[in-house]
């Protein structure tokens, strides 16, 4: 046989009931009468509960239903007997330490008042010390033969039977091993006979004080296995409180009428029902209103039966939305894959048409290197690729006031198409520069890094950038960035060959192609920059509107 443990089978429950009374109709039917307003109304006060269930523990042997025991008693009283959830406090395995269980019982003890009721429930292991006789639940972590480390009825009694403690109703309901040496005093029965006496009796009752105790047995162990999981205690006390037709009943009438006989024969346990002596104990009675019954009684089958097919018929349609709801879903993400599928098909197609360009472009860079070698008679090398276009020769124009002196610095170039033997390169690059400044009556060029050819010579005064020089006019901020000019010395360079602006781009890409050109004035070293992004084949145009971007900038922030 598995047992419970000693006294430590007492589970606290604070229980709090919020008593919204409904007249019930079925005097034939066996049920107590509660009126709003009555004096048996008004002395029911707010219910609390504390509820410990152990199976798990840590050095004693495990038990098996002290936690479904602990479970089916807090959901009982909650959803019939009108306890408020937050209320009721259950402790069970690992969270039922001794420290636990004490700090819940001394605030429960603390905070609550003379309005309140308190029922306390223990199901787990217990113990009586050979040496005092006194005793004891085991907590979770409770030793095996250390009393130290378990809770004494004592502490218990003392602190429930403090005349501190101003809860008007307290029970402790405890189905552990030994329970019996909590008992003090014998229990004060009132008959159910006669319903009206039994209402005006219980209404005196309720109003007093009380300090209760309903045991699973007297000094001897007890069954841990019962019935449906539960021990035979619980089993029969939770099915007493569940079937009970009564619409308010006291917890000693309850045990003895529905539970005591039961345990007695089929389980040999002794359990019993008495008091804790002490001043703090009227004579009362722990009393419970069910709020399981309907205004008309549990007998009216007709009304149970209306309730049973509106519950089965709210199950169905609740089914019935859950898989339209599922199919919704489903449907939603159908429709978001095909939308995903149709984006990639879109994008896959763009991808191949740019593809299909840049094979294009490819092939007239081949062809136009071709037809370039043809006409340097095959001697011209991919080095060289300028010597077959055409040099752009500036127009002549008279000198105007307000013009800007200009000075082209060496440009950068970061490629990779050198192989196709494009025309795009340094030489070049000035070239249509240039050109573009030449059209503009506001700048005029004045000095460029070399002669470049024939004509460039007539259109600016040469001047050789020294290595150092060389150097120091681009610079690089970091691995991956590109390069950009060093203001400070392309500014002082360009005030040594005295003009005013001084013009430099940056190259990089292949086919398409990311030109940046920068205009830095001389006297205060400011920089101006215009970024384009341009292809290969347009690479004339794209540089020209690029300039020409970038000085009409400087023109307007200068008001000309």
């Amino acid at each position: 046989m598995k047992f419970h443990s000693m006294v430590a089978g007492f589970l606290i429950k604070v229980l709090l009931i919020a008593l919204s009374s409904s007249p019930a109709s079925g005097v034939g039917r066996g049920l107590d009468t509660v009126t709003p307003g009555s004096p048996l109304e008004e002395t029911l006060g707010t219910y609390h509960a504390l509820i410990v269930g152990i199976n798990k523990y840590k050095e004693w042997r495990r038990l098996q239903t002290a936690v479904k025991d602990a479970v089916g008693l807090r959901d009982v009283l909650v959803e019939q007997y009108g306890f408020i959830e937050k209320n009721v406090i259950l402790l069970t395995d690992e969270q039922a330490t001794r420290l636990r269980i004490l700090q819940d019982l001394r605030a429960l003890a603390s905070n609550l008042g003379e309005k309140d009721n308190l029922l306390i429930y223990f199901a787990g292991h217990g113990q009586l010390d050979d040496l005092t006789g006194d005793g004891y639940w085991i907590p979770v972590e409770g030793k095996l033969k250390d009393p130290g480390t378990w809770l004494s009825n004592s502490l218990l009694k003392s602190i429930l039977g403090s005349e501190k403690v101003r809860i008007k109703n307290v029970v402790v309901i405890a189905d552990s091993c030994y329970s019996g040496a909590l008992l003090r005093g014998r229990p004060s029965l009132l008959t159910l006979s006669d319903r009206e006496a039994y209402l005006k009796k219980l209404a005196q009752a309720a109003a007093k004080r009380s300090r209760q105790v309903i045991t699973s047995g007297g000094m001897e162990p007890v069954a841990d296995g019962g019935r449906d999981g539960h021990s035979l205690f619980a089993y029969y006390l939770i099915t007493a409180l569940r079937e009970n037709k009564h619409e308010v009943i006291d917890l000693e009438n309850l045990f003895h009428t529905e539970v005591w006989e039961a345990v007695t024969e089929v389980g040999g346990q002794r359990p019993n029902v008495g008091r804790i002596k002490t001043p703090m104990d009227e004579d009362g009675q722990f009393v419970l209103k069910n709020r399981g019954l309907g205004p008309n009684g549990p007998a009216d089958s007709e009304l149970n039966e209306k309730q049973r097919l509106l519950e089965e018929e709210k199950a169905r349609l609740e089914a019935e939305w859950r898989q339209l709801e599922s199919e919704r879903k489903l449907l939603e993400e159908k429709k978001h894959l095909l939308s995903e599928r149709l984006k990639l098909e879109r994008e896959k197609k763009l991808v191949e048409q740019e593809a299909e360009r840049n094979r294009l472009e490819l092939a007239e860079l081949r062809e136009d290197k071709s037809t370039q070698e043809g006409i340097a008679g095959g001697k011209a090398d991919s080095d060289t690729p300028a010597a077959a276009m055409p040099r752009i020769k500036p127009p002549e124009r008279p000198e105007a006031e307000g013009t800007y002196t200009v000075a082209v610095f060496p440009g950068t170039y970061e490629w990779d198409i050198g192989r196709w033997g494009t025309h795009v390169n340094a030489e070049h690059s000035y070239e249509v520069m240039a050109g573009e400044l030449s059209r503009n009556l506001k700048f005029r060029l004045a000095r460029s890094p070399s002669a470049g050819g024939d004509d460039a010579a007539d259109v600016a005064n040469p001047f050789p950038l020294s290595p150092e020089e060389s150097g120091r006019i681009w610079v690089k901020g970091g691995l991956f960035s590109n390069k950009s000019p060093d203001p400070e010395a392309v500014a002082e360079i360009g005030r040594r060959y005295g003009v005013d602006l001084v013009l430099m781009s940056y190259f990089s890409g292949d086919l398409e192609l990311m030109m940046e050109s920068h205009l830095i004035e001389t006297r205060s070293g400011r920089v101006l920059t215009e970024k384009t992004t341009g292809r290969l084949r347009r690479f004339d145009e794209d540089l020209i509107k690029n300039i020409d971007t970038l000085l009409g900038r400087y023109l307007s922030e200068n008001g000309r």
